[in-house]
């Protein structure tokens, strides 16, 4: 019953390498308990190797959803394969002008067999040798009609399979030729320009659906007679009902009413045996030909549309394979917190910060730009979020347009601030690993800097106290001799940062750099950043893992220090100390419209394609307009949850008629118009600080009558909730999530008005601040802001 075939290759056999092969019924292998504890796989899936089969473990999809049983999982594996074989042989068929008849609806999954072949373990000790993508064939077997030895060989450890193909039983007395091909077969683009016999492709469709039907629910369809039963058995219940309850019968919608006319989405509900997606994936194929019976009239019209939403489920499970009332509520739906699209930018960054480079590679270097409000930090936290589980430790700075003056205390405090601070989270931690990556850290710092160098780190990067506390026993001495380092100059400060920097990085970690807004970093920054990462290219074992990012705007914003900065890194690359990358976000496609509608609603293509065309075309796919535009529709409800479609729903006359702002400008603009006074007041104080503020300098202002009625926290969560801000750090920090609207806010405020605004925020800060104070947050750093960007030069 189980073979130890020799591995194939493209025919041939691969000496030395044997994998298990068995084939059996599909039918023998969903009632079984074995997909309940097994895991398959699909041919060259990636998912062979993501070790996320979708069972009751926590996974990274989203560890606030559910996992979907594996029982599940498998099936909708099985779907899928059962499904291409259709596809490839329709395609076949059209191909070469094959006319022969079958009908499919006589099919039933007895007459089908699964191959599986035995898959590496998890950890990589399983004996399979050979590429997986690379089976083109397989060996012809019996089919096996008892499940008991695939059984054996899952208590021997055997729990990952990969789905070969499915085929026909050979002592089926159906037509052979009706599925002959293994899934995986390829479909060529002329496949797509075919006429289609649409009256055919129903009756396909329709045999698929009631196929899956069995799959899901671990029984047959019922039959036309089964049907005319239940017909008669509700026809002479309604007759016992009396005529009143036959009227109020009648006066239902056609989806609310008993026996054949209840939609069978409801009754596949109501049995509990599936998730909604698959109860909706049911209907929608077994009822095709009838819209009335489809969900809002978005019947399934082709195999793709089956392959897409089977698809979706393997891809995302926790997404997509879920129970929506239990999962996600009106207001978690918020677009723009995952990340959708941009796959080949994504793709290339992978490529650069995953996979081993030459040994005398160069300094890793990608330069990412586009317009305004286009994603380019949206898609680096996406790339530095998913780098950290490779060891990498992410260090981010963004410059604000309205701190150029303080670019490099920004910059210095963000970057080796953030450094030093993780290098003391990992010491006193209780990973053995991190507290030793941490000492060696300390050694390999103070090896290569005395303690002049580390006392002159002070003033640049506090936290090397908490680090070395060593230094402050030297800075004590220094106090007390009344003797004071001299602020470090522009060569003395690159020496430092780099030292620093080569120190750690000359340890096994990465470190992932990223430097967000470039446009608003002011010409002694840039040279100073371009020194040190100069330094470091010159240190082949350190640049190695280092890999840097700028991201900036595109356009008139790109100043003459910006396109020197730039310049340096070509010039290294010249020199073969560096490879640089530039990445120019264009606007985002339908298709990314798509991925970004389905993925928050969780819904398949075929549902959401009509609204994601209608707000690209308003928006030209301007990532930021999109969110702000998708956000907003929630928000007053155009988009609602439906307990009827136990689904995301919208009238398409309103999508149709949507009147929408010119630009994301107007749209903010017309969000501000929205907000109560109170709020509006809140808005417009915490946009004086730029991007971002601390809760504690908010508090400091409500003792002066700077702060709306009642403070600022009761404001707060509804500006979160409208998109407009959102909170940080444990709730320390409130942020804009997007510098566009941190600009609308502040120029809403008229000039005159907005510079006494800013003085009287300093003023107050400075008011509450004792000139000695030595705090984390500094209130006299931002008093100090907030008078210059004044223009008070009268020293108040």
């Amino acid at each position: 019953n189980c073979t130890n075939a020799p591995m194939m290759n493209n025919g041939n056999n691969v000496s030395g390498s044997k994998a298990k092969i068995i084939s059996l019924g599909i039918r023998t292998l969903i009632e079984s308990d074995c997909p309940s504890r097994c895991d398959l796989f699909l041919v060259g899936d990636d998912e062979l190797c993501d070790g996320d089969c979708g069972s009751e473990e926590e996974g990274t999809d989203d560890n606030t959803l559910s996992s979907p049983p594996r029982r599940i999982l498998n099936s909708v594996k099985l779907s899928l394969a059962l499904t291409r074989a259709f596809h490839v042989k329709s395609y076949t068929n059209r191909k070469h002008s094959n006319n022969t008849n079958y009908d499919p609806s006589s099919l039933l999954l007895d007459d089908l067999v699964v191959t599986l072949r035995q898959a590496p373990a998890a950890n990589g000790d399983n004996d399979v040798g050979g590429d997986d993508g690379e089976w083109s064939s397989f060996p012809d077997l019996s089919m096996i009609s008892s499940i008991e030895d695939f059984d054996a060989l899952i208590l021997e450890g055997g729990h990952r399979w990969i789905i070969l193909g499915i085929t026909m039983d050979n002592n089926a007395n159906k037509n052979d030729n009706l599925i002959n091909t293994v899934f995986d077969d390829k479909v060529d683009e002329s496949y797509a320009t075919m006429k289609v016999d649409m009256a055919a492709a129903a009756h396909l469709i329709t045999a698929i659906g009631k196929l899956l039907y069995h799959m899901f629910l671990l029984k047959p369809f019922p039959r036309l007679e089964e049907v005319e039963s239940s017909t008669l058995e509700c026809k002479e219940e309604d007759e016992r009902g009396g005529i009143e309850e036959a009227v109020a019968a009648a006066a239902q919608p056609r989806s609310k009413r008993r026996g054949p006319s209840e939609s069978l989405f409801q009754q596949l509900i109501e049995s509990g045996d599936c998730p909604i997606s698959i109860c909706r994936l049911l209907n929608d194929s077994i009822n095709n030909n009838n819209g009335m019976d489809s969900d809002r009239a978005h019947p399934i019209t082709s195999l793709d549309d089956i392959l897409l939403d089977l698809g979706f489920m393997i891809s995302s499970p926790r997404l997509f394979l879920h129970d929506p009332e239990r999962d996600f509520s009106q207001a978690a739906v918020h677009f723009g917190q995952r990340f959708n699209g941009r796959k080949r930018e994504l793709s290339e960054l992978l490529n650069i910060t995953t996979v081993p480079h030459d040994e005398n590679s160069g300094l890793q270097t990608i330069f990412v730009s586009g317009i305004a409000g286009s994603g380019k930090s949206h898609l680096i936290s996406a790339v530095g979020s998913f780098v950290s589980n490779f060891g990498y430790m992410i260090l981010t700075a963004k410059f604000d347009r309205e701190k150029g003056h303080e670019s490099r205390e920004m910059v210095l405090g963000a970057i080796m601030g953030t450094l030093v601070t993780n290098l003391v989270k990992m010491r006193d931690g209780d990973d053995e690993s991190d507290v030793d990556y941490s000492r060696r850290a300390v050694d390999a710092i103070s090896e290569a800097l005395d303690t002049d160098s580390l006392l002159s780190l002070i003033d640049i990067v506090p936290s090397i106290q908490q680090l070395i506390p060593e230094i402050r026993t030297a800075q004590h001495k220094e106090t007390s001799s009344c003797h004071s380092p001299e602020p470090s100059t522009h060569w003395q400060l690159v020496f430092l940062l780099s030292e620093l920097l080569i120190s750690v990085l000359g340890l096994e970690r990465k470190i992932f750099l990223v430097l967000d807004d470039l446009q608003w970093a002011d010409k002694s920054i840039l040279s100073l950043m371009s020194e040190v990462l100069n330094w470091t290219s010159g240190h082949l074992q350190e640049r190695r893992r280092l890999v840097f990012v700028g991201m900036h705007r595109d356009g008139d914003e790109v100043s003459s220090d910006l396109m020197s900065f730039r310049t340096c890194f070509v010039n290294l690359e010249a020199e073969g100390r560096a490879h640089v990358t530039a990445i120019e976000l264009s606007t985002l496609s339908l298709d990314d419209v798509v991925e970004m509608i389905s993925s928050e609603l969780r819904l398949p293509r075929r549902l959401v394609i009509g609204l994601a065309d209608a707000v690209h075309k308003r928006t030209h796919g301007h990532a930021l307009f999109l969110v702000q535009l998708l956000n907003s529709l929630v928000s007053d409800s155009t988009i609602a949850y439906s307990p009827l479609n136990r689904r995301f729903d919208w009238a398409k006359l309103d999508i149709d008629n949507l009147k929408t702002p010119d630009s994301v400008a107007s749209l903010i603009v017309s969000k501000l118009k929205s907000l109560s006074p109170e709020e509006l007041k809140c808005l417009r104080i915490i946009s004086c600080f730029g991007m971002h503020t601390d809760y504690k300098l908010l508090e400091l202002l409500e003792s002066f009558g700077l702060a709306p009625r009642g403070g600022f926290m009761p404001y707060l969560p509804n500006l979160a909730v409208h998109g407009v801000v959102e909170a940080t750090g444990h709730s320390t920090r409130i942020v804009f999530s997007h510098d566009l609207i941190q600009e609308q806010v502040l120029t809403s405020i008229p000039a005159e008005e907005r510079k006494q605004l800013h003085h009287n925020i300093g003023v107050a800060l400075a008011s509450k601040t004792p000139l000695d104070i030595r705090t984390e947050h500094r209130p006299i750093d931002a008093a100090l802001d907030q008078l210059y960007l004044s223009g008070d030069s009268s020293g108040t």
